[in-house]
């Protein structure tokens, strides 16, 4: 079951991150196998449709997914007016993104990816929409009224003499403006009907 982690991060940007003598980090998605899938058994909770809020708060996890996250909470920067989010995925984890009280704004769904980009599903009480979010390309993504940054942000590692360096759960940053950020205008482009499921 996914747990909330809290994370010490110096200066957290969709960005690059190096540290000393380092390899980029790259994402290599495992299979999605039976014990993985959510089923019946788990929960009613489908990624279709509007969101269940109750469903997932207060810590509450109502669904089978290897996801760790943190709540949203001010950066190291302190940045006013900007709250940040990390979470770990692979795929057909699904995490929600949660305010320091518990509450739970959205869910996240990681659908497809590969090292090169993610398909994201966002599920809130309006809805599903679906997102493609390039590697170190922000997304903006409306919900509520709210201003948020879904990113897929190049990790670096030390390198390592034998071997290069990969995971099977993608690091996913995501971003929430106070006030809108440059206007806070959505990116039409991204913004869809509810996908079905992978299969």
């Amino acid at each position: 079951m996914g747990r909330t982690m809290a994370f010490l991060v110096a200066g957290l940007i969709c960005a690059t991150w190096v540290q000393g003598a380092s390899e980029r980090v790259r994402f290599v998605p495992a299979a999605v196998t039976n014990e993985h899938q959510r089923t019946g058994a788990v929960t009613n909770w489908s990624q279709l449709g509007p969101l269940d809020e109750a469903a997932w708060n207060n810590g509450k996890i109502p669904v089978s997914t290897h996801a760790d996250w943190t709540q949203l909470r001010q950066g190291p920067g302190k940045e006013p007016g900007r709250l940040f989010l990390m979470a770990h995925a692979g795929l057909d984890d699904a995490f929600p993104v949660q305010d320091s009280t518990g509450r739970t704004h959205f869910v996240v769904l990681l659908v497809e990816g590969d090292d090169n980009h993610l398909l994201l599903v966002v599920q809130s009480r309006e809805g599903s929409q679906p997102f493609n979010v390039l590697r170190d390309k922000p997304v903006p993504v409306v919900v509520a009224g709210g201003k948020y940054d879904l990113c897929f942000p190049t990790v670096d590692a030390a390198a390592q003499a034998d071997s290069k360096p990969t995971t099977e759960r993608a690091m996913i940053i995501v971003h929430h403006f106070s006030e809108p950020k440059d206007g806070g205008r959505p990116n039409e482009t991204s913004h869809g009907t509810a996908l079905p499921r992978r299969r």
